[in-house]
């Protein structure tokens, strides 16, 4: 490996492969937002993907900093010292900050497991806002000495565009803790400074010209040349021609919105809107695209995500213009494209992560959905919207530019400078870039020798991980705290019974003392980096804790035969099932940890790690686990609904056991009509159901935000979605009788 090297697979293997930091930048359309996606989908790690902003989460395919930490606003002090709060609800502590979280058992579970966090927009990212992440992983992980608790940390972006956003209030107090806003300042860098990758070949520009002008605007080497050079494109009477369309990048909202307005008034045609459909938990602040889409025939349009489909007909960017549309039906023809475009609506989720413990995994929930046309009109966008777009043809309007890095942004969103029009010219003022940024070099790390590097981390990687497979502290932890929550009366008492709860925890507690024993003699072998005798020991550990684990799932498996005789004791069977796939994760981790030994005495390559969990989960289960235990077909989420249902429950009680949200068990039932698989009179009385029906008919409309405004807010949206299935199925019946 060398510094010719593809910097993304060194960027690829150093996530995959070691526990270092990375740090991965580069120049706009290096293809960063293309690695993280890769990363997200193909990394064997327990994974979460973070934004500082919710646009950019949802862009990215992940939460919030603060839906995903629960952080409070305010500033973050790096200090103990209460003074800072006194009297004031702006300033937050470290202690202030662990006194009022209140993590949940599933956000708790999720930060003990987690093992890699992907930080995207980073350049966005306060200092701040950094400590109190490493603060909160540092306690819920029981890890104080290691930064963020020991997850590894990957941050993307370029801190060339967009700053973070710091008062100046603000920037008085933080000041006195740090030496500039930026993320590479925070506490936590100085303890764990990240590798520095910056990707290099650049995919969205071609024109060497206008590349070696980014990197002098990026490097603040530009010279009074290239700013006349760069303003020989400026050109205010510039009318696009109406069969290339163009968009106009500008500085605020409000200049965006009068220019697309505008043009949109101009159009002689019928205009037609578009609502969008809030499904559950989505923040109305953060749709990506209009709530109330208007549009014409000639309208000039852009793609807000890359298609779906298998066609991949068009990409988040692409200009177009409508040239058919009515009220169920909108086509696109794009320059240079032959075929026309029918546009469908797409939908976006708002996530959560959740842990499965079946699966050993973090994995996402859908908690809320926005359906919509994914258009926008395109006359003018702000130069902040634009960030991460590719346009072919556009005019920068960058005079009331106010933001370090935005004339950057705005420039590097073009393929070519051939594409370029300047409405207003570009002062040496504009290009401007916080000399602050070049300080970034004092805290990341960039090796001399890289192959070396390299190596050595992933060999530090496969000794921590093979020393904490055979730790059983994570597990103790987690039965333990199912066993005092549940309490379960007689199968805890029984102390004589070897089936009893308090007896298998008992003997997980003595498996926990021996594995410390054997890590111990495990750190003794690395000392003498005796490679043999590690792979020889780790084989023997194997087997016997394997054997131990056989006689403790056998235990579990009547504690659940008896649970199963006891009623109303569902929701403890279902726990308890966790608490036995406790046990086949810990197999599986010291299953991972002999197979990194092999890889350490040269018998396995590295790339196995890829694989291992899937074979292990087929292998190890299949051997190990009893038939009384053998993962149960998960019913589907909606036939669960429909079962407590059938035992009588109410949505309240369904709601309670289910952990689920009312309007996601509401939705259910809609569903549930819609299939006949119940009827709605027996959810909601006949007289309800025919008002909605009225209103319905003579408003000539089933959309629920429609239907909520016209009835006064008097129905829920969950009474209103299964009322809409209700009137459905009584339509499509009319229809076929006639």
């Amino acid at each position: 490996m060398t510094e010719e090297n593809d910097h993304t697979q060194l960027a690829r293997q150093f996530v995959h492969y070691t526990h270092q930091h990375v740090f991965i930048t580069g120049n706009a359309g290096t293809g960063k937002t293309t690695l993280l996606r890769e990363l997200k989908n193909t990394c064997r790690k327990k994974i979460a993907v973070v934004s500082p902003t919710g646009v950019a989460a949802i862009q990215a395919g992940g939460v919030t900093i603060h839906s995903f930490f629960q952080i409070p606003p305010g500033t973050f002090i790096p200090t103990s010292d209460n003074q800072w709060e006194e009297g004031s609800t702006r300033f937050i502590t470290h202690q202030g900050l662990l006194k009022n979280i209140r993590f949940s058992r599933n956000k708790r579970t999720i930060l003990q497991e987690l093992e890699l966090l992907i930080i995207d927009e980073v350049s966005m990212l306060r200092a701040d806002m950094l400590d109190a992440m490493d603060c909160l992983l540092k306690h819920v992980r029981q890890k104080p000495e290691l930064p963020f608790g020991g997850v590894q940390i990957v941050y993307f972006g370029d801190l060339y565009q967009l700053s973070p956003v710091v008062k100046e209030d603000e920037w008085n107090v933080l000041s006195s803790f740090y030496n500039s806003p930026f993320f590479f300042s925070a506490r936590v860098i100085e303890e764990m400074p990240p590798i520095y990758i910056s990707l290099e070949k650049i995919f969205r520009q071609s024109d060497i010209q206008f590349i070696n002008l980014l990197n002098q605007i990026r490097n603040h080497t530009f010279t009074e040349d290239d700013l006349q050079w760069l303003n020989r494109k400026f050109n205010p009477d510039f009318v696009p021609d109406p069969d290339e369309p163009c968009i106009i990048l500008t500085t605020h909202n409000f200049k965006a919105d009068r220019i697309n307005q505008h043009s949109l008034t101009r159009i002689d045609e019928e205009s037609y809107e578009f609502e969008g459909e809030i499904t559950d938990d989505f923040n109305a602040n953060l749709l990506p695209v209009e709530q109330t889409l208007r549009l014409k025939k000639g309208a000039q349009v852009m793609f807000v995500r890359n298609d779906t489909g298998e066609d991949k007909r068009y990409f988040n960017g692409k200009i177009g213009i409508i040239n058919e549309i009515s009220n169920h039906h909108i086509c696109v023809t794009c320059p240079g494209d032959n075929e026309i475009i029918e546009v469908f609506r797409e939908r976006w989720d708002n996530i959560r992560y959740v842990y499965n413990p079946d699966k050993d995994k973090l994995e996402e929930d859908v908690i809320g959905s926005y359906t919509q046309y994914p258009l926008r009109l395109a006359w003018a966008i702000t130069i902040h919207k634009s960030q991460g777009l590719t346009f072919e043809r556009a005019i920068i309007d960058s005079v009331d530019s106010f933001s370090p890095g935005q004339v950057y942004v705005a420039l590097s969103r073009l393929i070519s400078m051939q594409g370029l029009v300047l409405s207003s010219p570009v002062h040496k003022e504009a290009i401007k870039t916080d000399k602050r940024i070049h300080e970034i070099f004092k805290h990341v790390i960039i090796p001399d020798d890289w192959q070396s590097y390299y190596f050595e981390k992933r060999n530090e990687y496969i000794r921590t991980s093979i020393l904490e497979g055979f730790l059983w502290d994570f597990s103790v932890q987690k039965i333990t705290e199912f066993a005092d929550h549940h309490q379960l009366s007689v199968l805890w008492e029984e102390e004589n019974n070897l089936h009893s709860l308090r007896s298998v925890l008992r003997k997980t507690r003595e498996l926990q003392d021996v594995g410390r024993r054997f890590n111990r003699q495990l750190h003794d072998l690395f000392e003498t980096d005796d490679k043999e005798k590690i792979h020889e020991r780790t084989i023997a550990a194997l087997k016997y804790f394997q054997h131990e684990c056989r006689q403790l799932l056998s235990a579990s498996d009547s504690i659940m035969a008896a649970l199963r005789k006891q009623k109303r004791k569902r929701s403890k069977l279902r726990d308890m099932t966790r608490f036995v796939q406790l046990y086949q994760n810990q197999i599986d981790k010291m299953s991972r940890s002999e197979l990194l030994a092999r890889i350490l005495i040269g018998k396995e390559d590295i790339e196995i790690i890829k694989q291992e969990k899937e074979n292990l989960s087929e292998t190890i289960h299949q051997s190990n686990v009893s038939d009384n235990k053998k993962k149960i077909e998960k019913i589907n989420t909606y036939q669960q609904t429909l079962q407590l249902f059938r035992e009588g429950k109410s949505i309240e009680e369904i709601t309670t056991e289910r952990g689920l949200a009312k309007s996601t068990i509401e939705n259910h039932f809609a569903r549930l009509i819609s299939e006949n698989s119940i009827q709605a009179t027996e959810i909601i009385s006949q007289s309800v159901l025919d008002e909605v029906a009225t209103f319905a008919d003579e408003h000539q409309t089933t959309r629920l935000n429609e239907l909520h405004s016209i009835t006064k807010q008097k129905f829920s949206y969950g009474q209103l979605r299964i009322a809409i299935a209700y009137y459905e199925i009584q339509k499509a019946q009319l229809n076929m009788n006639d």
